[in-house]
């Protein structure tokens, strides 16, 4: 090598030349194990979201709406068949639901009225 590139100054490498690499490895095995992890408590947390919020709005629409118009066409089914003697269903509120129980029982009063008309 000294024969090659003499004794001086590094074997004749300048000042700022590049003179080699060094190349490391870094395994990604852990990183990409805390990766796969983190994916799964996001998508745990997510999943269990979800869940809840659906078993709350099916929760919701089941007392809101569905026990509601269930009762009514119970009692519709009764006065349809003649039998006024079920008690009217009476919803509190402003929504949809109060504005149809109102209205079945104005219809289910005027039907009342008309059949014993009928009779008389």
């Amino acid at each position: 090598m000294i024969d090659l590139y003499g004794s001086e100054n590094g074997f004749g490498w300048e000042m700022g030349e590049t003179v080699g690499a060094q190349i490391i490895y870094a395994p990604m095995a852990l990183a990409d194990k805390r990766t796969a992890d983190l994916v799964m408590v996001i998508m745990l947390v997510i999943f269990t979201v979800f869940m809840v919020v659906i078993a709350l709005v099916n929760l919701m629409l089941s007392h809101i709406i569905l026990k509601p118009v269930a009762m009514m066409s119970e009692i519709s089914e009764q006065v349809s068949m003649g039998d006024f003697s079920s008690p009217e269903y009476i919803k509190k509120g402003k929504d949809e639901i109060s504005l149809l129980s109102t209205s079945f029982n104005r219809m289910r009063r005027s039907l009342d009225s008309a059949m014993r008309l009928l009779d008389g």
